[in-house]
């Protein structure tokens, strides 16, 4: 043997040598194992080993073959600026998340709120002004006064107005689905996940999201909301990474939320970070100047569905909705306005037209009258007691208040001698 074909035999032996120690060597993690794909922390591994690797007999077929699997079983990142339109985004987000200035149809009109009183005309103004913070805003009301609409005016009166307004019904998600609808999950997060999702709060970065009867979110979750509020950061649904947004979150509640405080079913923290500003949208009955413009908007708006294509309301009919107490609000009226529409027999509706409504009202008893709110109150706690014979977790019950709330009541009016201990 020459010493060319020694060089060359020595050589061939030398890298036999070298492929034998490679396969039989533990394996290292490499920055494809560790760095999902497709992020700029893959990109630049994948470049540091190509540039180091020397093609030819000694390239890693195995290693290269288990490094792609494991990346396509990693969780790809979802983009945090401008989520995907595609199904890895929250269900339903079509019908639940509104752009403002994406269609002409979907842009905010600030004629959507009808009225004609002060009262209303200084909350409205109201949120005209908080629209210029960044900062938390709870709108409170009875169910159907419109808190909705007063969250819209916000954001759309906002240095947010070119961003999304994202709205999500707390009370009509389950406590188990809640959480993913808020942050989103990875894909393999749970049983179900098969692919990864986008959260409400990550589709709203840099616009608004509403939380529509944000005391409907169980306690177990307000800890991350409240996070979301101090931060600005969250972790999706099986992931530890935390991601960044900027987000103003409105809120919306029927409910007494420090009532709500006191019975420990809604964090003291969360609701001092909600309500930074505050919005008492008024109920109809302390606003009935406002029944002859709503009613106008709403019989203009069911005018194709009317038989007589009415277009105005009598003043004896406007009349006897003012003598109403409209536990419903507006959302009621707009329902009696449609149906009296449909009922009426010319162009005009007439108090005949509601005569069909369950809804009417009482004269209460003169001596009744008399009586202070807190007199009131007192009657009718110890009238509940003795119906149901002292039992105070009954009387809770029916009088819809917590335990809790009435032992208050009840201790209250023994220390002020009303009645006995």
């Amino acid at each position: 043997m020459n010493n060319a074909q020694r060089v060359a035999f020595d050589g061939e032996v030398k890298d036999s040598q070298e492929n034998e120690l490679v396969k039989n060597e533990p394996q290292k993690p490499t920055a494809d194992r560790l760095v999902p794909s497709g992020s700029a922390h893959s990109e630049m591994a994948n470049d540091s080993i190509n540039s180091s690797s020397n093609p030819g007999p000694t390239s890693f077929p195995r290693i290269a073959s288990e490094t792609a699997a494991l990346n396509q079983a990693l969780p790809k990142p979802i983009p945090l600026s401008e989520p995907a339109d595609d199904a890895n985004g929250p269900s339903d987000f079509k019908a639940n998340v509104t752009n403002p200035v994406a269609s002409t149809e979907d842009r905010w009109d600030d004629s959507s709120i009808v009225f004609q009183s002060d009262i209303m005309n200084a909350r409205v103004e109201m949120a005209k002004r908080f629209a210029n913070s960044s900062a938390s805003v709870l709108v409170c009301g009875e169910s159907g006064t419109g808190k909705e609409l007063f969250a819209k005016l916000v954001h759309s009166h906002s240095k947010r107005h070119d961003k999304r307004f994202v709205q999500v019904n707390c009370a009509a998600l389950s406590e188990n689905l809640l959480e993913s609808e808020f942050f989103g999950h990875i894909k393999g997060a749970y049983t179900g996940a098969d692919q990864a999702r986008v959260g409400r709060f990550e589709w709203a970065n840099g616009g608004t999201i509403l939380l529509d009867e944000v005391t409907e979110i169980p306690v177990r979750l307000q800890a991350k909301l409240l996070r979301v509020l101090e931060e600005g950061s969250f972790q999706r649904v099986g992931c530890n990474l935390d991601q960044r947004i900027d987000v103003r979150v409105i809120a919306t509640t029927n409910r007494d939320l420090q009532e709500a405080v006191e019975e420990n079913s809604f964090r003291e923290d969360l609701y001092h970070r909600l309500n930074v500003l505050q919005i008492e949208i008024p109920p109809l009955r302390e606003r009935l100047e406002d029944l002859p413009a709503l009613c106008d908007r709403f019989i203009r708006e069911c005018a194709d569905e009317s038989p007589c294509n009415v277009d105005s309301i009598s003043p004896s009919a406007l009349k006897k909705l003012a003598e109403f107490s409209w536990p419903g609000n507006v959302r009621q009226l707009k329902n009696m306005i449609h149906r009296a529409s449909l009922l009426a027999q010319s162009n005009i509706i007439s108090p005949s037209e509601f005569e069909t409504f369950k809804i009417r009202t009482e004269r209460l008893p003169d001596w009744l009258l008399e009586l202070s709110l807190d007199d009131v109150e007192r009657h009718l706690i110890l009238a509940n007691l003795n119906r149901f014979s002292g039992n105070k977790t009954r009387t809770a019950k029916h009088l819809g208040v917590t335990s809790r709330t009435l032992h208050t009541k009840i201790k209250s009016y023994q220390e002020d001698g009303l009645i006995e201990k």
